[in-house]
């Protein structure tokens, strides 16, 4: 209003020259302030009008005054990678595993009256469950706030919900030491959890089957038993991955620096699967050069849940020729599969 506030700021900083009295600071005592010198004394200055600069905020604005006296790039110390961090964590980033597993096994096996042919029956569950944490990542969003705040954070309180004036639901966060961006600063614990979270990722396993042999021989023949084997198997799998919130693609209010988003996944299925298998002996103490001959047969089907699977016959044929009782020769042809991916 007219009472002299930037005449006095202009006569500080060396822009008027005053009619009278004189200019002391840091020890300092001078009739006229030259604007160089002042700076260079730690005397900053932004100005009311028409020096703004338009794609900065205010706080960006009232620093920009203040970077005569940085001694280190301020743009270069905040964009790096985050030492001071690392070394007030102890660790920099890693991943540790957690897992926790759980098998149960229930069978029954006998013999059939005629004593050539046996059974066994079995049912499998298992799980497995796997924690993943990773340490030493970076709330992006946080860390500007904090990097934005005077003096790099220090003291700093924020306010999660500022619309609710009673509290409710929320809490205030604190940063005591602010973050050592230009300096070597010693962070506090207050600050550390503001800006740097523990990540959980959860991962879960489940498998069960249902398994039911048959096995035992067919007929006698000249180079010995035709053996054979039938069975029945159930199996259901299942998998279920889900990522800590903040790391996930939808997480869009405060992602990790330096972490690709990822989505959760799951998937399940089940197959029923019969097989049949035949040991058929041809030669048994055959020639010279024929310690035995025999052939392995099978066959496989399986039906599985899925649309886009559809029934597999699998098969294998394979012979077994002992030349001696030390040398063996052993091959053959099959059809295989790779079972499908969960998710």
């Amino acid at each position: 209003n007219g009472a002299g506030k930037s005449s006095m700021l202009n006569v500080l900083n060396g822009v008027y020259r005053p009619q009278a009295g004189r200019i002391t600071f840091a020890g300092e005592t001078r009739s006229h302030m030259e604007p160089h010198r002042s700076a260079a004394l730690g005397i900053a200055r932004t100005f009311q009008s028409l020096a703004l600069f338009k794609g900065m905020t205010v706080l960006e604005n009232i620093l920009a005054g203040r970077s005569l006296m940085m001694r280190a790039n301020v743009f270069l110390q905040a964009s790096r990678e985050p030492d001071w961090m690392r070394n007030a964590l102890g660790a920099g980033r890693s991943t540790t595993t957690e897992t926790t597993v759980m098998s149960f096994t229930l069978g029954l096996e006998g013999d059939l009256p005629s004593g050539d042919h046996s059974w066994d029956v079995s049912v499998y569950t298992g799980r497995a469950d796997n924690t993943v944490n990773q340490l030493g990542s970076m709330r992006l969003s946080s860390y500007r706030d904090v990097v934005g705040s005077p003096n790099w954070g220090r003291n700093m309180s924020y306010d999660s919900n500022p619309w609710e004036s009673t509290g409710f639901a929320e809490s205030i966060s604190t940063c005591t030491s602010g973050l050592p961006i230009v300096d070597n600063r010693a962070i506090t614990e207050d600050c550390l959890q503001m800006v740097s979270p523990n990540l959980k990722n959860l991962r879960e396993m489940t498998q069960t089957i249902l398994e039911a042999n048959l096995v035992g021989d067919l007929a006698e023949m000249k180079a010995g038993p035709l053996q054979y084997a039938l069975g029945y198997t159930y199996r259901e799998n299942g998998f279920d991955w889900t990522l800590d919130n903040l790391s996930d693609i939808n997480n869009i209010t405060d992602p990790i620096a330096g972490l690709f988003p990822g989505e959760n996944s799951q998937g399940e299925f089940d197959v029923s699967e019969i097989y049949g298998e035949l040991l058929v002996p041809i030669i048994s103490d055959g020639p010279k050069g024929v310690e035995h001959f025999n052939l392995e047969l099978g066959g496989r089907v399986s039906d599985w849940s899925m649309d886009n699977m559809p029934n597999l016959n699998t098969y294998k044929a394979l012979m077994d020729w002992a030349i001696s009782p030390r040398y063996r020769i052993r091959g053959g042809f099959n059809r295989a599969f790779r079972a499908p991916n969960l998710g």
